[in-house]
């Protein structure tokens, strides 16, 4: 085997970045910097776009939009290669930050379903503020109380929220 089977990983921007009163790797500044970016990016791309519009007709109805005059056929492949592009984006960002390994991305799976679900089925804005409200909770609840609760915080807001407004908070 030409590589080995231990884990990799590399010393990317570590250096501490004091902000206010309080001190943050560099790393994961960038991490939201460029996370932030290629959302807001993402959100102008469906929303000003005429590309934006057909994504969303396709989403809506894929025979409505074929009617209309959509090629679905060259949209579908392109926005799962969009879709693809920013999961390596993802991972590329996860790895300055984390070791490189095949699981690395699992522990994000069930945070990006309730993340989803608090944004609402459909709502790419939602969802980011979704993300921005889990994070917030999470982090203060660790900061507050013990930080083995983080999934239990997690999940408690997921249910709380499936409860009170099966929807999602920001759903239309």
């Amino acid at each position: 085997m030409g590589w080995g089977g231990e884990l990799r990983g590399y010393d990317y921007l570590t250096q501490p970045v004091h902000f206010g009163g309080a001190q943050f790797a560099a790393n994961k500044l960038l991490v939201l910097v460029l996370a932030l970016v290629f959302s807001g990016a993402l959100i102008v791309l469906l929303r000003q776009t005429l590309l934006g519009k057909g994504v969303r007709a396709l989403m809506q109805s894929p025979t409505g939009a074929q009617l209309v005059g959509i090629n679905t056929r060259v949209l579908h492949p392109l926005m799962f290669g969009i879709g693809t592009g920013l999961s390596g984006v993802a991972g590329a960002l996860l790895s300055m930050a984390y070791t490189i390994s095949p699981s690395m991305g699992e522990p994000y799976t069930v945070t990006a379903l309730i993340v989803i679900t608090l944004g609402g089925f459909g709502s790419m804005s939602g969802a980011l503020a979704g993300g921005l409200l889990l994070g917030v909770v999470e982090a203060l609840g660790m900061h507050y109380t013990n930080p083995s609760l983080k999934a239990l915080l997690s999940y408690g807001i997921f249910i709380a929220v499936l409860l009170l407004r099966p929807r999602g908070l920001f759903s239309k």
